[in-house]
This record gives C-alpha cells, sequence and structure tokens, in this order.
C-alpha cells in the first residue's frame, strides 16, 4: 500500500490570495508602530539639523517676544487670527545678537606667548607718549588766557555749525546691569513675587500670563513650563558622577599643558646640572615608559571597554532608527502607488493622470472641482471602450428587485415567459448592448393596488 502511494507526486500550492493579505496587513501593522514611535511626518534632514546647545540665540528679546505670544495664545486673542498681526518683531536686536555671536566665533584665540608679545609692544607705545607729551608740555606750554581763548572758539564754532533744529540730547544706553536689573524684576513679577511693574508695555502684554502662571489650581505640566523658562533650567547642567564624561574647558587644557612642561624641563635641567660630573653618559637620558606591556599586572581598562560599548550602542540605535525610518517611508509610498491604481481600476483608465498630491493634499471645494473637470473631461467619455474592457457584474447584482409585481409563482412564471421572449428580440437587436443597459433599460409592469390588496389578503390568510 506505501509502495503504491510512493509512485504518486507530491504537489504543493501557495494561496497567492491570501499571502498578499498577509503581506498587506503585516505591513499596515509595522507601519502603525513606526507611526506611533517616530510620528507621521518624517523628514530627511532631521537628523542634519544643527542643534543650539548652549541657548546662544534664546536672548532676553527672544523669550520676552515668546512669552508675549504664549500669553495671546493662552488668552485666545482674536489678535491671533488677523494675518496683518506680526510677532517676534526682532529685526534689529536679533541682527546685533548674531554679530555678537559671529564676533565671539571670529575671535582669534591667544596664548603666553602672544600675550606677552602684545604687553611689551604696548607698554613701549605708552612709553612713547608719554616721552613725546612731556616734550610738547615742556617746549610749547600755553597760558592760561591762551587756554581759555581756546575754549571759547571751539565753543563758538560748535553753536554756529549746529542748527536750531538739531537734537543735542541723545537716547541713553542701558548698561548691562541695568539690563540684568529689569529682566530679574520681570522674571519676579511674573513668578509672583512681586506686584508692581515699572515697564508698563511689558505688564499689559504679560498681565494674563502673569494671572495664568499664579493661579493656584495650575496644573503639574504648566507648572513645570513655568519653572523651566523662568528660572532658565536650559542652562543648568547636571553634574556627572563620572569625571571622564566632563568635558574640560579650553583654559584649563591650555593652562596644564603649559605648566606640565615648563614643570618637566626645570626638573630635567636641575638634575642634568646636579649630575653633570656623575653620569658617564650625559648627553644619553635613559627612560623608562610609564605603562610595560609585558607587565603580569592587571589592566584596569573597565572604563575604555564602556565607552566603547555605549558608542557602539548609539551607532548601532541610530542606524536602526534611520532604517525604520526608511522602512515607514517605503510603506507609505507603497500605500499611495496602490490607492492610485485602484482609482485607475476603478475608472478604467490606466493612463489616468493621478498624482499623490490628488490623494495626500487638505481638501479644497475649489481644487477638488478644478481637478475633477480637469480628469474627468469630455475626452475620457469620448473614448471609445470594447465591451471585453467594461468591468464585469455578475448575474446576481444586475438583479432588478420588481416590488410592483407579488402575484404566487404561477403568475411569476408566465410573466417571466412572456418577458424572455420580448427580452430575446431586444437581444437580437442589440447584441452588443451590456447586462448593466438591459436592467436599466427593462420595462417594468405598472402598478395595480386591487391586485396589491389581494396578495396581502392571501399572504395573511396564508400565514393565518
Amino acid at each position: 500500500m506505501f509502495e503504491d502511494n510512493d509512485d504518486i507526486p507530491i504537489t504543493l500550492t501557495i494561496n497567492k490570495t491570501y499571502a498578499n493579505k498577509y503581506q498587506t496587513w503585516r505591513e499596515k501593522e509595522e507601519k502603525q508602530k513606526l507611526i506611533a514611535r517616530y510620528g507621521s511626518d518624517i523628514e530627511d534632514d532631521s537628523d542634519e539639523e544643527s542643534e543650539d546647545e548652549n541657548a546662544q540665540e534664546w536672548t532676553d528679546d527672544v523669550e520676552k517676544e515668546f512669552l508675549r505670544c504664549y500669553s495671546i495664545l493662552k488668552k485666545r486673542d482674536p489678535k491671533i487670527y488677523d494675518s496683518n498681526t506680526s510677532f517676534f518683531n526682532l529685526s534689529s536686536t536679533s541682527n546685533d545678537n548674531n554679530n555678537e555671536i559671529n564676533k565671539k566665533k571670529k575671535e582669534k584665540k591667544m596664548n603666553l606667548k602672544d600675550a606677552e608679545i602684545q604687553y611689551a609692544f604696548a607698554e613701549a607705545m605708552n612709553k612713547d607718549e608719554d616721552h613725546h607729551d612731556n616734550h610738547i608740555q615742556i617746549n610749547g606750554k600755553k597760558s592760561i588766557i591762551e587756554e581759555q581763548e581756546e575754549i571759547k572758539n571751539s565753543l563758538k564754532n560748535v553753536l554756529s555749525t549746529t542748527n536750531d533744529d538739531d537734537i543735542l540730547l541723545t537716547k541713553k544706553v542701558k548698561t548691562e546691569a541695568e539690563k540684568a536689573k529689569e529682566e530679574e524684576e520681570y522674571i519676579e513679577w511674573l513668578k509672583g513675587q512681586k506686584s508692581e511693574l515699572s515697564d508698563s508695555s511689558i505688564k499689559s502684554d504679560l498681565k494674563y500670563l502673569h494671572d495664568y502662571w499664579n493661579d493656584p489650581s495650575l496644573s503639574e505640566r504648566d507648572r513645570f513650563l513655568r519653572d523651566f523658562i523662568l528660572n532658565k533650567m536650559h542652562l543648568q547642567h547636571a553634574d556627572d558622577d563620572d569625571d571622564e564624561t566632563r568635558i574640560p574647558s579650553y583654559d584649563e587644557i591650555i593652562n596644564q599643558n603649559e605648566d606640565d612642561d615648563e614643570f618637566e624641563k626645570a626638573e630635567e635641567f636641575e638634575r642634568k646640572f646636579n649630575f653633570r660630573y656623575q653620569e658617564p653618559d650625559s648627553e644619553f637620558l635613559k627612560r623608562y615608559p610609564r605603562t610595560i606591556d609585558n607587565s603580569v599586572r592587571r589592566k584596569d581598562d573597565r572604563r575604555k571597554l564602556k565607552r566603547i560599548e555605549k558608542k557602539q550602542r548609539k551607532e548601532f540605535e541610530h542606524k536602526q532608527k534611520l532604517e525604520e525610518i526608511k522602512r515607514l517611508k517605503n510603506l507609505k509610498k507603497k500605500e499611495i502607488f496602490n490607492k492610485m491604481k485602484r482609482l485607475k481600476n476603478v475608472a478604467g483608465d490606466d493612463n489616468l493622470p493621478v498624482n499623490i498630491d490628488d490623494l495626500d493634499a487638505d481638501f479644497d471645494p475649489k481644487e477638488y472641482d478644478r481637478r475633477m473637470q480637469e480628469l474627468f473631461n469630455d475626452d475620457y467619455y469620448q473614448k471609445g471602450v470594447d465591451e471585453e474592457d467594461k468591468p464585469e457584474v455578475s448575474d446576481e447584482e444586475l438583479q432588478v428587485e420588481n416590488w410592483d409585481n407579488t402575484e404566487e409563482e404561477q403568475v411569476s412564471k408566465s410573466v417571466q415567459s412572456n418577458n424572455q421572449e420580448e427580452e430575446e428580440e431586444i437581444t437580437k437587436k442589440s447584441k452588443k448592448k451590456s447586462k448593466l443597459r438591459q436592467a436599466i433599460t427593462q420595462t417594468k409592469p405598472t402598478f395595480d393596488p386591487k391586485f396589491h390588496i389581494k396578495t396581502i389578503i392571501i399572504i395573511k390568510e396564508s400565514c393565518s
């Protein structure tokens, strides 16, 4: 029995429809997971954007404008719906701040040697100027009357050159101390530590935000946002327990290297001078490495291994994130192409000029009407479509329910026989007509109320 079965070839078939459905289901599941993790809007240059780690562009003026805008949003002022209203008017101040930042970046770093040269050059120039001034005072000394006349003439020249319309007074420039005092004052006012504020413009703009942030029923999220902005927590760096994670400043590195070099040079010179007669080979100095490769002592490189492991883990996570984002984009693209293909199949035109914006763009009634007129115009309906290209519709879908005819089966059979004869004549005349057109053009019997009442009575009697 088993020998006979071995001769029969075994064939395995794959259910392609189920495989395609399962593949699409898995892709949708993967897409939803990636969207939940990274969001729906993913840009390619998200990882290439530079971050302002030291918050150099977050100045006091920018902070005030941000708080003013945030207060208006919280207040739901109708001003935010006005297209003429502009926020963050920081053209001059932002340019000044950017210039200061660029100047700081372009400043050349100075070492000890350059500082000594600059100091010696300045001292020599001061000596020459003092000598020149003393020489002038000794040789050409003016009297008191001559000095008074010279001052009077200079004042007359200044008054004669100026007009009445000129403004002699200039705007007072605030010092850094005054700016810091005003900044501290308005921050304390926002915290609720002060009741009055000297600057009336800031007080009127931030009045709602002051009342909102000092509300006792303020939520925990808003309380954290208030403390984060007012206490400038973005500038506070947490101290790590591991000293190796801390990056020393430039001054610390330079000073430490210079001190170590000078100390080593002095120590080596002193040793050579003290043992200049005792050492047989004074020119060759024997040196021994700090770490010996062939030593039996165990190397303590745990921190190094941890750093390498952390770096590898970060690189792997970054690479995995990029791959997942790429996968999400491919799934979105595939879904859009499937929608376009389905739309072309429904329209019955494979060359239908449909693009991605027609599917994913925001809905605009005017643009929608214009696009529909462009796609489904007279040329689209005048195209000659063969019978083979028409959509296949089953006979069950084309059945039209005849509610007017409710007779018994014998009556319906006679009517059907008459209708079949008429249909045969119609089909002979119009062989190229589709089943859908035949169903639409089919003649329906007229409604007879007396016959309808009789059928209802017959149905009730049969049910009873």
